[in-house]
């Protein structure tokens, strides 16, 4: 089974066609299927009819095959630069596909033609959230909802921006005001229980998601969020109530997978975190030799950490509640330099490898539903000193893992682990910190490689030191 990316090992041959066909097939959906023979009946007689192959575009992204819509929405706007709307949608499709760069890219085309379009102002705003980019996002969004006043996305999404920065009050009077025009706006309510829990005021909290849960009983995030608050208080039965809604709305959903590890740690059962949770066994590591063309690893290391520091996306990020100190790269498998593509390939043999001797375990949340086709994305996070990774998993994805190209001296550090990677996300919770022992640490050096399920949370340990610390993080995510 090798992790394959649908534009590199389909979308750009000539069967494309095909390819979409059988991922609006598996789709299910007959109003999609209609769209999608019209549509290439149309493409056999005008192939190059911006608006045959934006409709293909579309079908695309809808059928879940985002890297063959954004070259079909790209050869679209390529055709009609005029019609600008091509470009909105790219951006959309770039951005579900963690291409923020990219996103921004068409955004600010769209607003250089169409400076008044609230639309472009908040999708911009989404975008560069996502990035990172707080400040920007929040005057976008502004400027969106300056143009649109009752426009609740933009209003959603301006709280949600300020939550991150940690601007509380100004975060809830804006999703108040998202709500007083919509009151069943799902994501402004939301928002708005995150901002009550970030504040601590856990009741209103509790009832906000609760709430939503009686609306939408198949919420993933209300029961995420929700199940947090229970975990965090020591109601291990609620929380593992919400858990199996959780698997019934999202089978695959990696929040549930560690709610059920740490449910049965709260109830003495450590056989069964231990099959879910353990590190010692689930938590693969290895040494990357260098790929072919470089001397040693060492040279290719720093060949590597030069190009990721020249990168043109890199951006530094501080937020009220993440890393702090910290450098990121996103989507390098988008425009990979020399170095880095040397490093794809040769991290992709290594995964192919890592998945032909996976020994499937039937029922195991990890071994026991290994997808079948697995989409990379790759990015990369510079620390300096200070800086760390709080706890946190992978939610939507299958399988992680982490490549160290530069490590900093640590020897004057007062830590016990500096700098290394901890997996843990548990010991904090109300009568599980006697469980200490079962926390893993693994020792960052320059060349190791580990894999581990996303489901696992980990985070990064401070460090203290003159130098950085430069790490390629990957996701394999199951293709639909």
């Amino acid at each position: 089974m090798a992790a394959s990316s649908p534009s590199r090992d389909q979308g750009q041959k000539p069967d494309w066609m095909a390819y979409l066909a059988e991922a609006v097939a598996k789709s299910g959906k007959p109003r999609l299927a209609e769209a999608f023979a019209r549509a290439r009946q149309a493409f056999g007689k005008q192939p190059a009819h911006p608006e045959v192959v934006y409709g293909l575009g579309m079908i695309a992204r809808e059928a879940g095959r985002l890297e063959l819509a954004a070259e079909l929405l790209q050869r679209a706007a390529n055709l009609a630069p005029e019609r600008i709307g091509y470009l909105g949608d790219l951006g959309n499709v770039l951005s579900d596909m963690g291409r923020f760069d990219g996103a921004v890219a068409c955004y600010r085309k769209v607003l250089a033609a169409m400076p008044d379009l609230a639309l472009a102002h908040n999708n911009l705003g989404n975008t560069l959230q996502e990035r990172g980019d707080l400040e920007e996002a929040v005057a976008s969004l502004k400027q969106a909802v300056a143009l649109e006043p009752g426009y609740v996305d933009a209003w959603s999404n301006l709280g949600g921006t300020l939550e991150k920065q940690g601007k509380f009050k100004e975060a809830e009077a804006a999703l108040k005001r998202a709500l007083a025009v919509k009151p069943d706006h799902l994501q402004a309510r939301l928002n708005l229980g995150v901002v009550y829990h970030t504040e601590g005021l856990l009741d209103q909290a509790i009832a906000c998601f609760t709430q939503v849960l009686a609306d939408h009983p198949r919420s993933v995030q209300a029961c995420n969020k929700l199940q947090k608050i229970y975990f965090e208080q020591g109601e291990f039965d609620k929380a593992l109530a919400l858990n199996r809604r959780l698997k019934e709305a999202a089978p695959g959903n990696q929040t549930a997978v560690c709610a059920a590890a740490f449910a049965a740690l709260a109830h003495d059962d450590l056989d069964g975190f231990r099959r879910i949770y353990g590190a010692d066994r689930l938590v693969h590591g290895q040494t990357l030799a260098a790929p072919e063309g470089f001397d040693d690893p060492e040279a290719f290391n720093q060949a590597l950490c030069r190009e990721v520091l020249a990168h043109p996306s890199l951006k530094w990020i501080h937020d009220s509640h993440d890393t702090t100190r910290r450098g990121f790269v996103y989507g390098l498998q988008e425009r990979p330099g020399p170095v880095v593509a040397s490093f794809i390939g040769t991290l992709r043999g290594r995964i192919d490898a890592f998945l032909k001797d996976l020994v499937a375990e039937p029922g195991h949340p990890f071994t026991g539903r290994a997808p079948r086709e697995l989409g990379l994305n790759l990015w990369a996070t510079i620390l300096n000193a200070g800086g760390w990774h709080p706890a946190h998993n992978h939610e939507t994805n299958w399988l992680s893992g982490v490549y160290y190209a530069a490590v900093p001296s640590t020897a004057e550090s007062d830590d016990e682990a500096p700098g290394w990677i901890e997996f843990d996300g548990f010991t904090h919770l109300p009568g599980l910190g006697q469980y200490r022992d079962e926390v893993r640490r693994f020792q960052p050096t320059p060349g190791r490689l580990l894999f581990f399920p996303s489901y696992l949370m980990h985070q990064t340990r401070p460090f203290q030191g003159d130098q950085q610390r430069i790490s390629l993080a990957f996701d394999l995510k199951p293709v639909a």
